[in-house]
């Protein structure tokens, strides 16, 4: 094909789109359509490749492939192994783990599949992950691998510059557009990482070229020209991760990109100097940024604007050098022109054995400190199953029912919640052993124990509903059961989470109210009426809430330790966590003013002068962001003897919990 200007140019817009967003430079909120603009010169380009082969006789799939391979792989790889070298040298057991399994699916081109699975691209928890964006490479190597396949089998039956082929492409554009509009608002992770819902964006550029053989008067063209770049512009500047992502939304970059593709400009802003270098590193540079982003945190790099700039010129800087000492060679050079899939499964075997090796090996925790491997191997600091400190264990209509203490005496004391239940159960058995008390306990998954709960925003909508039902139905069938303590990330439910965007958000009678101060009066409505009538029958505990932090606590702790950057741990202030908790504290100490609720604060026992800090003696407390460790549960033992089940007595609880 011809070389244009422009498609350089639209790369380089796109690529500075996509870098700009990620470093957070104000105004650029919708950068990530940025490789939406990818997509669709991908998708003109393949086409050009394959329907113009097809035309003259000489199209050959080995080729193909191989020319992409040429053109994708060998820097991906070398960033790979430099990143898994590196990782050697920093990462904890957990973050070499992760980036181990990351290698791998991002060399097979399966990096899509993985982060669809872990969380939605704009979570803060995907911003830790070094080959993130991998996952753009992955759908378009998913899409090189069947596009092909797809036109030569139209190519036997209809001309390749025919009608009747560009309606099947316009067929299978429209089906994967609208799948892409009706998925964005079921899944909308799918959506995003999925080639079935990004498809229409290739085969759009696909449908341009087989188009553009028709010719534009000057003043239509300059038209298109300029529509296509407000059409770019608006998704840029206009959207944020906020939007309904791809979605409808995604025409605004994917039609204006078209519109340029058909106009064919050749105007100062595509074909400038700095443009057109920009372009032609734009795949390096895009390579490289999202690692360089990501070392920024890990290492503390800073966020003001000079740390930006830095990096922004190291990503740039890192682009050009990977272009002409990889890319270039890999596809120009003597080397390239013997390149073939031998050489080609050599060149990533490094990055992907040691990948297999960190991954078979579980992180290599041999290779760390042993203070940094005390953290992310003592079981004590880790996840466990809080299943394994019952003594025995059934499930009742779908719920799992734990039993702690010596049977047959029956329980006296039941533990209800969500996985903040779980996490306590530690305190809750040492508690009732020092007290010789049987306990009842049904730790949930994302469900508060507050009456007509009919679902959480992303849980199934049953599954509430049959956890409080099948709760209360156990309860009334226990008599001997006298106090019951809740547990749960109370404030998640309706105000969202503190380390990520997002919900879940209670539903009550399947009606969402979205609007926040309504959602909290609401929220406080409910857990009012339900904490009362469970203390009209029996003694109820509440555990008031723990205090959440916006980091994983012992991943961060072994990132500083690993860094040597000590000290600086994630600390809430305890006026921040009043102002968080602000909403169900209200309602708890309604609760305890109007129907005797007995109130167990974590405060006194997690936090001093004034703040809360995550980590005690140098040992994390808890095992992830807002859940308490066996460590950290430690500390809570004296708390939980408040329960008079526990203790023989009513124990000390806080007067008032809107003194905090």
């Amino acid at each position: 094909m011809d070389y244009r200007s422009d498609l350089t140019g639209l790369r380089a817009l796109a690529v500075a789109a996509v870098v700009l967003f990620h470093f957070g430079v104000s105004g650029f909120s919708g950068g990530f359509a940025g490789v939406d603009v990818f997509f669709v010169i991908s998708g003109y380009l393949m086409t050009g490749i394959i329907a113009g082969g097809l035309a003259a006789g000489r199209f050959s799939l080995s080729t193909f492939y191989l020319s992409r391979a040429k053109r994708i792989i060998p820097a991906l790889a070398v960033l790979c192994l430099l990143l898994l070298v590196l990782g050697l040298l920093y990462l904890g057991k957990r973050d070499f783990y992760s980036l181990s399994k990351h290698v791998v699916a991002s060399i097979l081109f399966l990096s899509n599949f993985t982060y669809k699975n872990e969380a939605g691209y704009f979570d803060a928890d995907s911003h830790e992950k070094w080959l993130l964006h991998t996952w753009s490479l992955s759908v378009e190597w998913q899409f090189y691998l069947l596009y092909p396949l797809l036109l030569v089998a139209l190519a036997k039956y209809y001309s390749p510059t025919g009608r009747a082929f560009r309606n099947g492409l316009w067929a299978l554009s429209l089906l994967s557009f609208i799948a892409c509009v009706a998925v964005t608002r079921l899944n909308p992770s799918s959506a995003f990482f999925l080639l079935p819902t990004r498809a229409w964006e290739l085969l759009a550029g696909g449908l341009v070229y087989l188009y553009s053989s028709a010719q534009f008067r000057i003043p239509a063209a300059k038209t298109f020209e300029i529509a296509g770049l407000g059409m770019i512009a608006a998704a840029i500047f206009a959207l944020d991760s906020a939007s309904d992502w791809p979605g409808y939304w995604a025409a605004l970059p994917v039609v204006g990109t078209c519109l340029i593709l058909l106009a064919a400009p050749t105007s100062f802003w595509s074909s400038n100097p700095l443009s057109q270098a920009i372009g032609k590193w734009s795949y390096s540079i895009y390579l490289w940024h999202w690692p360089i982003f990501v070392a920024g945190n890990y290492f503390d790099w800073g966020q003001s604007a000079v740390h930006k700039v830095f990096m922004i010129v190291a990503a740039v800087g890192m682009g050009y050098l990977s272009y002409r000492f990889v890319e270039e060679p890999c596809r120009h050079s003597a080397f390239a022109r013997t390149l073939n899939w031998e050489k080609a499964g050599l060149m990533v075997s490094p990055a992907i054995l040691l990948g297999l090796a960190g991954i078979v090996g579980k992180g290599l925790p041999a290779r760390l400190p042993p203070e940094v491997a005390a953290i992310e191997t003592d079981p004590a600091y880790l996840r466990g199953n809080p299943l394994e400190l019952c003594h025995s264990v059934q499930k009742r209509d779908g719920t799992l029912v734990c039993s702690i203490g010596q049977l047959p005496a029956a329980p006296a004391v039941a533990v209800l919640g969500d996985s903040h239940a779980g996490a306590l159960l530690h305190a809750v058995k040492q508690a009732a052993k020092s007290g010789g008390t049987n306990v009842l306990a049904l730790p949930g998954a994302a469900c508060p124990p507050i009456e007509g709960v009919q679902a959480i925003a992303g849980i199934p909508g049953e599954a509430c509903r049959n956890y409080v039902a099948t709760a209360a139905k156990l309860l009334d069938e226990t008599p001997a059961i006298s106090s019951v303590i809740l547990i749960a990330r109370w404030s998640a439910y309706v105000e969202g989470y503190v380390e990520k965007s997002g919900g879940p958000y209670a539903l009550f009678d399947h009606n969402g109210v979205p609007e926040a101060d309504a959602r909290r009066a609401e929220y406080r409505r409910r857990l009012l009426s339900s904490l009362c009538n469970a203390a009209a029958k029996r003694t109820v505990y509440v555990v008031l809430p723990i205090p959440e932090h916006t980091k994983n606590v012992p991943r961060e702790l072994a990132r500083r330790m690993m860094t040597g950057s000590h000290g600086g741990y994630p600390v809430v202030s305890v006026a921040e966590y009043g102002q968080r908790h602000a909403a169900v504290l209200q309602a708890f100490g309604e609760a305890q003013a109007k129907c005797g609720v007995q109130l167990l604060d974590p405060l006194p026992y997690l936090c001093a002068r004034g703040s809360c800090s995550s980590v005690l003696d140098g040992r994390p407390l808890y095992y992830d962001d807002d859940h308490l460790n066996e460590f950290g549960n430690r500390l809570l033992v004296r708390m939980m003897r408040g329960v008079k089940e526990f203790s023989g007595e009513a124990g000390t609880v806080v007067e008032n919990s809107k003194q905090k």
